[in-house]
């Protein structure tokens, strides 16, 4: 089944895209539902937050319209996004349903499959750890703050046991002072001249 949207007074959008219909779809078919944000925004810049919505609210799959040149489109040009645009999306919905899917693999390949893209969700979010932490160690040089905040990594190494708690307390321990780690690491092997190595800590 395919979700474009419905047909409302409000003329914003080409049409409303209704992302509760995703859900009432699932629960009273069983059938897969495709949403296709191209035709609900009518517009290539609201595309991106729409499929993102949609693999939140359930949606199974996407149908995004994609041309090389939008403006040289013969129809809804408007609306098509570029291939970079694509992979864009492709790439934020994959990391989102690695976090909202059900973890119950039907078999091993499934559950590889699984696995496999929540690594792929952990790597996005471990670099974007690394560059927060450099963000916050050039803070920390500007105003003077300690290089290491102990008292800052207990707590986050707490808050990481009670919220992964299939690792146990040990392995989520070991896992964020790890992570930790790495990111400090990371501002040494960027060669950073300004001091400022070790200076974020767990930020």
């Amino acid at each position: 089944l395919c979700e474009r949207g419905i047909r409302t007074f409000e003329t914003a959008t080409r049409n409303t895209l209704d992302l509760s219909a995703i859900v009432v779809l699932r629960e009273r078919t069983g059938l897969p539902v495709i949403v296709d944000p191209s035709h609900a925004a009518g517009r290539a810049a609201w595309v991106p937050a729409l499929a993102i919505a949609a693999v939140a609210a359930g949606a199974d799959g996407l149908l995004i319209e994609s041309h090389p040149h939008p403006e040289r489109s013969m129809c809804d040009a408007a609306q098509a996004v570029t291939p970079l645009q694509l992979r864009e999306i492709v790439r934020a919905v994959a990391r989102l349903g690695a976090l909202v899917r059900p973890t119950d693999p039907a078999d091993l390949e499934d559950a590889r499959n699984q696995l496999d893209a929540v690594d792929s969700a952990l790597a996005c979010l471990l670099d974007r750890r690394a560059r927060l932490v450099a963000a916050a160690a050039r803070v920390k040089q500007r105003d003077g703050l300690p290089e290491r905040d102990r008292r800052r990594e207990h707590e986050v190494v707490a808050r990481v046991q009670r919220e992964a708690p299939a690792l146990g307390d040990p392995g989520a321990a070991r896992v964020m002072r790890t992570v930790i780690d790495a990111c400090l690491a990371a501002l040494d092997g960027a060669g950073d001249t300004e001091g400022t190595l070790a200076a974020a800590s767990a930020t």
